[in-house]
C-alpha cells in the first residue's frame, strides 16, 4: 500500500472580499459590510481532481484489527457509522489509521477533526477540500447542488453534536461514506454505530509495553494483567499507568491497581519546566486547542517544543489534533492551583495573543478559537474584561475571513460578554453589529435586523451617526421597514436597542419554542428576537459548548452606563453566557455544579415544544404524536439546546417539561448532556424507557403519547428520582400514574408579551400568571403557555403598573402606553382581546403546521403590545407571531 500526500488545503488566507451565499463581504477591523452580489459575478468552483486530506502519521491502534475491518467496509459501501466510547478509548487512533489506509488505497478521503467546533464549519472544511472556491462560502441550496455526485469518504473525528446538526453533515455527502467518531452514541437509525470496548488482555499488555518503550520484564507480567482488569482495558488509562514508575511495587515497576486513581497526579506532579509551561497554557479553559505555532509564542523558556508535545502526549497529558494540541480528558479538572494561570501572568498572554490575532492568519485565528475565546473568559473572571474585549476585538475579524461561522460566533460571544463586564459600549456596538452580520448571511433575517438595530441605536447614543448609517445601509438588506435616520427611536429596532451594559439575552428571552421568530426579551433595555434557532444575537446556543443562560441584571445608573455585568457563566468548552462571564447570572452564580442540554435524537427530533412555563405551541400532527420529557433534577441546569430555556428558580437546578412532536412508529434516544464532568458518583438515570426504569441510557418509540423523566443518582435528587417513577408512562401500557400533561381534545394556547412597559394581564385560566413589575423585569417569562379545551372562551385585558421604560430616549415621541392586542377575535390590533378556541382555528392551525411546520403563525396564541412608538418592532413582532396584517411603514415612524 502506497502513501498518498495530501494534495488539499483548507483554510487558506481570505484577505479580500468574501462572498457567501448571495452576498459580498467586506470584513474591517471596524466592521463587516454586506452587499448583494449579481448572479454573474457569482464564483464558479471547479471540483478538485483528486480529493485528499488525510490526516497526520502516526502509529497504528494496537488490537483493533477487527474494528479496522468494520470502518474500512463501511467505507468501501459507502455507508454511515459512527464510532462511539468515552474518551481515550483510542477512536481518534483507529479513524486517523483507517483514513490512511483508504487513501493509500486511492480513495477520495478527507479527514477533519470535530473538537470543539459546529458542524456548519466542518461542512464548509468539506467544501473547500472538494472544491477550488477561494473566498467563497455557498448557500445550503448550492451546496447540495455541488456536492451532488461527490462520492468522497468523510472522516470527522471527535464530533459530539446533536442530532440536528449531524443531520447537516450527512446532508453535505449525499453520494459518499461518513465515518465519525463521539463519546455517546448518537445514531440510530440513519447509518451503523460501532462501540469501542476495552482492550483484550495481549493487546493491553503490547500497549503497555510500547507506552514504556521496552518490553514488559517477566515480573511484570502479572502486575500488567491486573492493571488490565483494573482499567477494564481502557488505553489511556493504560498509557498513564506506563508512564510511572516507582510506584508501591517498587521502583521502575509497573504501579498496582489500588494506584490507578492516584496516577494522574502523580504525573502531574513529575512535570519538568517546559512541560508545566504547556500544560498551564493549555488548562485555560478545558478542551482548548492550540497550534505548535501559537505555543512556541505564548510559552516562556519552553526550548525543544516539538519533544516537550510529544513527551506529554506519551505520557496520556496531550493529545494533538489537525488544529494544534489539547489536554486529554481529566487533565485539566485534576490541575493543581501552581499549575493554573495568574492574573498577571494571564494578562500578558492576552497582550500576546491580541498582537498576534491583528496580523495572524485567519485560518490560524479559527483553528485557535477555543484558546483564545478561554482566555477571554478568564481575563472577565479574573477582573480585566478590557483585555478580553480587546482579544476578541482583534481576533473576531480573522475568524469571520476565515468563513468559520462558529468560530466567529463565539468570538463574538466572548467579547459581547467581555464589552459589557468593562462596560466598552463603543465594543457593545461592534459586537452587537457583527452577530446580525453574521444572522444575515446564515438566513436569518429577523434576528439580523434586531441585532443591527440594537447597534444602530447604540452608535447614535454615542453620536457615531456614520457607523449608524453604514450600518443602516446593511440593515435594509433584512427586508425589514426602512427606518428614518434622525435617532433611535426612528429606528424600528430602536426598541431592541440595549442600554449601556445590557445584552440582547441576559434573562429569560421571548420564549417561542418550537423555531419561531421575534420574541422579545425585556428589561431595562433589553430585547431580543427569536429566528429559528435561537435569540436575535445568536449567543450561547446549544451544543454543549456553549455557556450557561444570563439571569443576570445589569444595574443601570441615571439611565447610562453599567453598574456591573452580570451573566452566564462559561461552560465546558464554551465562552461565557450572552450576559457576559462576570457576576451573577449562569450555573456557577446559581451554586449549581454544572449545566446540562436536553438532546432528542435525530428521528424523534421534529418539533419541540417547551411545557409547564411557556412556548408557543406546536399541534400534534396525524404523522406524530406526543413524547412529554420531564426532567427534575436539583444537581445540573438544563436547556434545550439554543434555546437555553431555563424552567426553576435561580439555584434550584430543573424542574421542567418539554414535549416532542415525535415522527410516528419512529425510534431514537433521549438524554441529558452535561456540560462537564459530573460529580463524583453521580450519573443520569431516566424512567419510561424501552431499556426500563432508572437506567443509564434511554431509547423511546413514538408508537404513542408517553412520557419519561430525567434525574440523577445524586442524593439531592432523591424526592426527582421518586417524582420521576411517578410520572412516567410504563412501556406497552400507555398510561401513566401521574401524566405529565391531560389528555382529551386540548391545544396548547400561548400569549406573548413584547412590551418593556410593567404589565399585569388578567383573565388568564388558572396557573397562568403574567404580572410584570419593574424590579422583576429581568427576570420575567414574558409568555405563558397553558391548554384549554376547544370550546373554551377568555376575556383578557391588561394594564400598565409602572413608570416609562423609555424615559432616557424620550425627546422623539411622547409615551403611549395604551395596550394592543393581536391574534384575538377581534380584528388585529385591537383594544380589547377576546379568544375562543374553536375546532375551526385548531384546524386551520394544524394545516399551516402540516403544510409548514416552521411557519410562526397560530391563531389560538395571542400577543400583546403597547402603541408606544419606541416598541414599534414588538408590534411588528406580535403581528408575524399571530399571522396577523403587519403594521404599516407610517406606524414605525415619527409623525
Amino acid at each position: 500500500m502506497t502513501e498518498t500526500a495530501p494534495t488539499v488545503h483548507v483554510g487558506r488566507d481570505m484577505r479580500g472580499p468574501l462572498i457567501t451565499g448571495d452576498y459580498n463581504v467586506a470584513v474591517t477591523a471596524e466592521g463587516s459590510t454586506v452587499t448583494v452580489i449579481q448572479g454573474s459575478r457569482r464564483p464558479a468552483p471547479r471540483r478538485r481532481d483528486r480529493i485528499s486530506l488525510p490526516p497526520r502519521r502516526a502509529a497504528p491502534p494496537i488490537g483493533r484489527d477487527a474494528e479496522l475491518a468494520v470502518l474500512t467496509s463501511a467505507a468501501v459501501d459507502g455507508r454511515t457509522l459512527q464510532v462511539f466510547a468515552p474518551p481515550g478509548s483510542g477512536k481518534s487512533v483507529l479513524l486517523r489509521h483507517a483514513a490512511r489506509l483508504l487513501a493509500g488505497d486511492g480513495a477520495d478521503v478527507v479527514f477533519l477533526n470535530g473538537h470543539g467546533r459546529d458542524a456548519e464549519d466542518l461542512v464548509q472544511d468539506l467544501f473547500e477540500a472538494c472544491y477550488d472556491a477561494e473566498g467563497y462560502r455557498p448557500g445550503a441550496p448550492e451546496l447540495r447542488r455541488l456536492m451532488a455526485g461527490v462520492g468522497v469518504c468523510l472522516l470527522a473525528d471527535d464530533v459530539d453534536l446533536p442530532g440536528e446538526e449531524l443531520a447537516g453533515i450527512f446532508d453535505a455527502v449525499p453520494d459518499g461514506a461518513v465515518l465519525f467518531t463521539s463519546a455517546a452514541r448518537s445514531l440510530w437509525w440513519h447509518g451503523d454505530a460501532l462501540a469501542l470496548t476495552g482492550l483484550g488482555r495481549e493487546a493491553a499488555l503490547e500497549l503497555l509495553s510500547a507506552a514504556a518503550a521496552r518490553p514488559l520484564e517477566p515480573s511484570e507480567t502479572e502486575a500488567a494483567a491486573l492493571l488490565w482488569e483494573a482499567t477494564d482495558g481502557h488505553p489511556l488509562d493504560l498509557m498513564r499507568a506506563a508512564a510511572v514508575t516507582g510506584g508501591s511495587g517498587g521502583p521502575g515497576l509497573l504501579p498496582r491497581p489500588a494506584d490507578v486513581p492516584g496516577i494522574l497526579p502523580r504525573i502531574l506532579g513529575t512535570l519538568d519546566g517546559p512541560g508545566r509551561e504547556i500544560v498551564t497554557l493549555l488548562g485555560v479553559v478545558d478542551g482548548a486547542t492550540a497550534s505548535r505555532e501559537l505555543l512556541a509564542l505564548l510559552a516562556e523558556g519552553v526550548d525543544g517544543l516539538d519533544e516537550t508535545i510529544t513527551r506529554l502526549a506519551g505520557m496520556g497529558l496531550v493529545t494533538e489534533s489537525e488544529y494544534g494540541c489539547r489536554l486529554t480528558d481529566g487533565v485539566a479538572g485534576a490541575l493543581p492551583a501552581r499549575l493554573t494561570l495568574g492574573g498577571s501572568r494571564l494578562a500578558a498572554i492576552a497582550e500576546r495573543l491580541t498582537a498576534w490575532a491583528a496580523s495572524a492568519p485567519p485560518a490560524g485565528v479559527a483553528g485557535n478559537q477555543t484558546l483564545v475565546t478561554g482566555v477571554v473568559d478568564a481575563l472577565v473572571r479574573a477582573g480585566r474584561p478590557e483585555l478580553g474585549t480587546a482579544l476578541a476585538r482583534a481576533a473576531a475579524p480573522a475568524a469571520a475571513r476565515s468563513l468559520r461561522w462558529g468560530a466567529w460566533r463565539r468570538l463574538l460571544d466572548g467579547g459581547l460578554g467581555a464589552a459589557r463586564a468593562a462596560g466598552d459600549e463603543p465594543a457593545q456596538a461592534y459586537f452587537t453589529h457583527e452577530h446580525g452580520i453574521r444572522s444575515l448571511l446564515t438566513g436569518n433575517r429577523v434576528k439580523a435586523a434586531v441585532s443591527i438595530a440594537a447597534a444602530i441605536a447604540i452608535w447614535h447614543r454615542l453620536g457615531d451617526t456614520g457607523a449608524a448609517e453604514a450600518a443602516r445601509q446593511t440593515q435594509a438588506l433584512t427586508g425589514t421597514p426602512p427606518a428614518a435616520a434622525s435617532g433611535p427611536a426612528a429606528d424600528p429596532g430602536a426598541a431592541s436597542a440595549h442600554p449601556p451594559g445590557q445584552g440582547a439575552n441576559g434573562g429569560h428571552s421571548g420564549g417561542h419554542s418550537g423555531g419561531h421568530s421575534g420574541g422579545h426579551s425585556g428589561g431595562n433595555g433589553e430585547h431580543s428576537a427569536h429566528g429559528s434557532h435561537g435569540p436575535a444575537t445568536d449567543q450561547a446556543a446549544s451544543g454543549g459548548h456553549q455557556g450557561a443562560t444570563s439571569h443576570g441584571r445589569t444595574p443601570v445608573k441615571n439611565g447610562k452606563g453599567p453598574a456591573s455585568g452580570k451573566g452566564g457563566a462559561a461552560g465546558k468548552g464554551g465562552t461565557a453566557g450572552t450576559g457576559g462571564a462576570a457576576g451573577t447570572g449562569g450555573a456557577a452564580a446559581h451554586g449549581l455544579p454544572l449545566t446540562g442540554k436536553l438532546f432528542i435524537g435525530l428521528a424523534l427530533g421534529g418539533g419541540l415544544v417547551a411545557g409547564g412555563a411557556y412556548g408557543f405551541g406546536q399541534l400534534s400532527r396525524p404523522d406524530t404524536v406526543p413524547i412529554h420529557v420531564a426532567v427534575k433534577t436539583k444537581v445540573i441546569a438544563v436547556s434545550l439546546p439554543e434555546r437555553q430555556t431555563e424552567c426553576a428558580p435561580a439555584g434550584k437546578g430543573t424542574d421542567c417539561t418539554w414535549t416532542i412532536e415525535a415522527s410516528k412508529d419512529k425510534a431514537d434516544t433521549i438524554g441529558v448532556r452535561p456540560d462537564g464532568p459530573l460529580p463524583k458518583g453521580v450519573a443520569m438515570r431516566y424512567w419510561g424507557c424501552a431499556e426500563g426504569d432508572e437506567v443509564p441510557t434511554c431509547t423511546v418509540k413514538a408508537d404513542q403519547e408517553k412520557s419519561v423523566c430525567v434525574s440523577t443518582t445524586s442524593p439531592k435528587d432523591k424526592a426527582a428520582r421518586k417524582a420521576c417513577a411517578g410520572l412516567v408512562t410504563r412501556p406497552g401500557t400507555g398510561t401513566s400514574e401521574t401524566p405529565i400533561s391531560e389528555k382529551g381534545p386540548t391545544t396548547r394556547f400561548t400569549i406573548s408579551i413584547t412590551t418593556r412597559w410593567p404589565i399585569e394581564v388578567s383573565g388568564l385560566p388558572d396557573g397562568c400568571t403574567l404580572k410584570l413589575n419593574e424590579e422583576d423585569l429581568m427576570k420575567r417569562k414574558d409568555a405563558c403557555g397553558f391548554d384549554p379545551p376547544i370550546g373554551g372562551s377568555f376575556t383578557l385585558s391588561a394594564r400598565i403598573t409602572g413608570p416609562d421604560p423609555y424615559a432616557y430616549m424620550r425627546g422623539v415621541s411622547s409615551p403611549d402606553n395604551s395596550i394592543v392586542w393581536y391574534g384575538c377575535d377581534e380584528p388585529s390590533p385591537s383594544d380589547t382581546c377576546t379568544v375562543t378556541v374553536t375546532q375551526e382555528r385548531v384546524d386551520q392551525t394544524r394545516k399551516w403546521l402540516r403544510e409548514d411546520p416552521g411557519n410562526p403563525k397560530s391563531r389560538v396564541s395571542v400577543c400583546m403590545a403597547t402603541k408606544d412608538l419606541a416598541e414599534a418592532s414588538g408590534r411588528t413582532t406580535c403581528a408575524m407571531l399571530t399571522g396577523s396584517e403587519l403594521p404599516p411603514v407610517a406606524d414605525l415612524r415619527p409623525s
